[in-house]
Parts: structure tokens; C-alpha cells; sequence
């Protein structure tokens, strides 16, 4: 009977222990996935007592499948990428070894937990910040308006900028600049993502998730929907220079509409996951994360995305989009969510397997500065 029961020789029975350790150790949850856990559940919670709003579990998860596929198709096209670099610069051989290692089970599988962590965060402030209307019928716009006169001594920084440069081929190319928000962000996250250092993926992750965590809150707390809806005559001139910008505007005010008049139970217009919300500048404070994360890896990355970020605090001053005072919440909220020590457990052994199973030189691409 002992037989039948004895280890193979292959498999003795300190291996078998050993792996079960790191197997515990790895599936042990996380700080940041416990928050975000634990912040869609409060989500639902809002939702429900403040908004009265009950929403179907399935069918509102399947609103963000499509991100998360972007989100998975960006990641392997990030991989892609560095697979070819490494092939250019060091050969092919050491191209495949590092493909090999980015395709052990222990990093594919902790790139599936990752993407589980980015679909909580993406449910969670999809739905409550598309809900905002119901759940906190304020605005606080007139409010941020007259801060913004009182901080830059008088003169309105929305008005100052039209009225300073208006021309029609500025107010196009902040049209195009500002619409290469969301590509630029999916991109640099499928990029930040397909590094090969699991614990980089998570460090990451954690930061940029809890970036958009924190400003789901404060659009509840702060409700406001931006000059571009409040202070409408001050952009007709510039309008029809700013057509992709005003597509916008459109569904994102007509969607506005069908929440304050329907409530928790909107219409067949309603559009699941387009909110609306100006405090803090999310574009802003994305960017300025983006910049000082890339930093660390390289300047001139680094200041590709600084750049980008003027640009967008300017264009969203010229769009409408947010007053000023959303673009500096958003760029402090953005360099603190990057610069946060945040209370990641020390990796255990299974954890450091995932790490450190590889050469140094097959992991080129970790940060040299550890956070």
C-alpha cells in the first residue's frame, strides 16, 4: 500500500512542499488587491443607498471587457516590442530566452491576476463616476470658477488662454493633442505591463490603480461638470475648430440628461460607462504618473510624457474640459499616487521564484531604481 502512495523520484517530497509553499505564497492576496476589492464593494454599496441604482452584475462587467482586451492586446504587443529590441541589440538567442521566461507559468498566470486587478479598478470607477448625477446631484462649478479668478489674481485662466491664442489652428491641434489621452494611456500601460519583473507589474500597478481610485472619491465628494457644460458661450468661437472635443461634449451632456431625468433607471439612450466629472483632471494626473514613472527608466521618456502633460493641462483649459484648479489636483494626486511608498508585503520565496529565476541580463528591462 506504501507503494502507491510514495512520491516519484522525480518529485521528492521537499520539492513537493517547497512548491506548495510558493503556490501559497504567490496565491496569498495583496494590499492593493484587497483595496480594490474592497473599494468595489463599497462601490455598490453607493450605488445602491445613495442612488438607489442596482446594477446587474454580469451585464455591467461585460461593459468593460473590451478594455480589458485592449488592456491584454497591448500588453503582447508591449512584449513584442521589447522581444524585438533584445533581438536587434543582443541577437536572437537571448530574444527567445527572454520569451521563455516571460512565458513561464508563474508570469502568465501573474499577468492574468493583474488584469483581474485592472477589471475591479475599471468597474468600480466606470459605475461611479457614470453615476455621479444620481448619487451626488451637486456641482460645485461655479465654486472652482471663482478659485480659479482668485488664485491667478483676477483673470480667468479658461477665457485668458482663448482669448490669447485664438486661432483656428491652435484650437485644432489641442483638438488632436487632447484626444490622444486615452491611446497614450492604454498604450503606456500595456507597455508598463509586459516587463518582465512580476514585482515592477504589481508596483505599478498599485500606484497607477489607487491614481484612479482616489479620483473616483473626489468626483463624488467634489462633483462638477466643467466649463465647457456651465460657461457654454465662452467656447462658441472655438467650437467648430474642436470637432472631436464637441462629439464629445454632446454625448457626454446628452447622457447627463438622461441620468438627471431617469434616476437609478435610465432610459434606452443611456450609454453604460460615459461620466461625467472635472475634479481632479484625471488626463493631467495620469500624464504627470506616467512622466515620473518613465523617469526612472529613462529621461527621455520621461520627458516625452511631461511635455504631453503641459499640453493637456492647456488643451483642457481650451476644450472646456476642466478649469485649472482640476489640472493642479490632478497633477499633485498623480506625482504623489507615483511617488507613495505603498505597504507592498515582502515577496516571499514563490514570489521571488517569479523574479529571480532569471539573469540579470534577461531582466534589462527592471527599473534600476527600486521603489
Amino acid at each position: 500500500m506504501k507503494k502507491l502512495f510514495r512520491y516519484p523520484p522525480s518529485m521528492p517530497t521537499g520539492d513537493l512542499q517547497a512548491r506548495l509553499t510558493r503556490l501559497g505564497a504567490w496565491a496569498r492576496p495583496r494590499p492593493h488587491e484587497i483595496l480594490v476589492l474592497l473599494n468595489a464593494l463599497l462601490v455598490a454599496a453607493v450605488l445602491r443607498t445613495a442612488g438607489h441604482i442596482e446594477l446587474r452584475t454580469y451585464r455591467s462587467v461585460l461593459t468593460i471587457l473590451p478594455a480589458l482586451q485592449a488592456m491584454a492586446t497591448l500588453v503582447l504587443i508591449g512584449l513584442v516590442i521589447r522581444i524585438l529590441w533584445i533581438a536587434v541589440r543582443d541577437g536572437l538567442r537571448r530574444a527567445v530566452r527572454y520569451l521563455k521566461s516571460w512565458c513561464r507559468p508563474v508570469r502568465l498566470a501573474e499577468a492574468v491576476r493583474v488584469l483581474l486587478f485592472w477589471g475591479a479598478v475599471s468597474w468600480s470607477y466606470t459605475w461611479l463616476k457614470t453615476f455621479l448625477p444620481v448619487t451626488n446631484p451637486l456641482t460645485y462649478d461655479l465654486l472652482f470658477d471663482r478659485l480659479d479668478t482668485l488664485l491667478h489674481f483676477g483673470i480667468n485662466p479658461n477665457r485668458f488662454i482663448l482669448a490669447l491664442l485664438p486661432y483656428p489652428i491652435w484650437w485644432r491641434f489641442v483638438d488632436f493633442t487632447y484626444g490622444l489621452f486615452v491611446p497614450v494611456a492604454f498604450a503606456s500601460v500595456g507597455w508598463f505591463l509586459s516587463t518582465l519583473s512580476t514585482s515592477e507589474r504589481r508596483r505599478f500597478s498599485a500606484r497607477f490603480g489607487l491614481l484612479w481610485i482616489l479620483s473616483s472619491w473626489i468626483y463624488l465628494a467634489l462633483p462638477a461638470r466643467g466649463p465647457c457644460f456651465v460657461f457654454e458661450n465662452d467656447y462658441l468661437g472655438a467650437r467648430p475648430s474642436m470637432p472631436d472635443q464637441l462629439r464629445t461634449q454632446g454625448i457626454l451632456g446628452n447622457q447627463y440628461r438622461i441620468l438627471k431625468q431617469g434616476g437609478g433607471t435610465p432610459g434606452p439612450e443611456f450609454v453604460p460607462g460615459w461620466g461625467t466629472a472635472a475634479m481632479p483632471s484625471l488626463h493631467v494626473g495620469a500624464l504627470a504618473f506616467l512622466a515620473i514613472w518613465a523617469r526612472r527608466k529613462s529621461r527621455v521618456l520621461g520627458l516625452a510624457y511631461a511635455i504631453l502633460t503641459v499640453i493637456t493641462f492647456i488643451g483642457s483649459l481650451v476644450t472646456g474640459w476642466h478649469y485649472a484648479i482640476d489640472g493642479y489636483a490632478g497633477f499633485l494626486l498623480g506625482a504623489g499616487c507615483a511617488l507613495v511608498r505603498w505597504p507592498l508585503r515582502k515577496r516571499r520565496e514563490g514570489e521571488a521564484a517569479a523574479d529571480d529565476d532569471a539573469s540579470p541580463r534577461d531582466q534589462e528591462d527592471r527599473f534600476s531604481a527600486r521603489a
